[in-house]
Parts: structure tokens; C-alpha cells; sequence
């Protein structure tokens, strides 16, 4: 898997996303409390963070990472969905594939693109 680091312990509102995030690709992950994770995704960060303003994950942090590769953004988004499985996670559907991408990423995982 990828090395990479994220940028985090942002709040999840308006001032900040317009401050600290661009109209870039790549992954994000929402959380509140002691780091707990409530949310992984990936595509345009700000436009994506921004559309989450207006639903129940408003109110946590966010911490994220561009990439311009397609494929190492589902890589990422795939590890951190499986990572952070638990009843705290909102997104409960497995993350979509990317276009390169035939099978899940994550060992032991046998999501394969429909």
C-alpha cells in the first residue's frame, strides 16, 4: 500500500474548507471525538466537504490527502474504509472502484467491480 500523509484537524465548517482546501482530487476522512472515523470518501475535497455541510457530518473534524491518481485514491479511500469498519462509519457501501481497478485493493477483501 501507499505511503502517504494526510492533513489534519480541520473543522468541519465553511471557514475552514474555503481556508485550508482546494478544488483538488483525493481522499478525506471525517471524524469527531477521540478520532473517531464517521466518514471516508474521495473526489474533488472542497467540493465534496463542502456538499457535507448540509448533512449530519457538519459538526466533526475532517483531515485529508490530494492525489491526482485515480488509482491511488482508491487505493487510499479502500484502505481507510476497511481500516476504520465499524458502526461508527456512516458510509456502510463499499467504496466504488476505480476505473483501473478490477478488485479491491485490500488483502482478504473480494469486492470486485460490478
Amino acid at each position: 500500500m501507499h505511503n502517504h500523509s494526510f492533513k489534519s484537524g480541520f473543522y468541519h465548517n465553511d471557514e475552514s474548507i474555503k481556508a485550508n482546501v482546494e478544488n483538488k482530487t483525493g481522499v478525506y476522512l471525517m471524524y469527531h471525538g477521540d478520532n473517531i472515523i464517521t466518514y471516508v470518501g474521495r473526489g474533488d475535497v472542497k467540493d465534496r466537504l463542502t456538499a457535507h455541510l448540509k448533512d449530519e457530518y457538519k459538526d466533526e473534524r475532517f483531515t485529508f490527502l490530494y492525489t491526482d491518481d485515480d488509482d491511488i485514491a482508491c487505493d487510499l479511500e479502500c484502505a481507510n474504509w476497511h481500516k476504520h469498519q465499524s458502526k461508527n462509519l456512516k458510509n456502510k457501501e463499499h467504496p466504488k472502484l476505480s476505473s483501473n481497478r478490477e478488485k479491491c485493493p485490500v488483502l482478504g477483501c473480494d469486492h470486485i467491480k460490478n
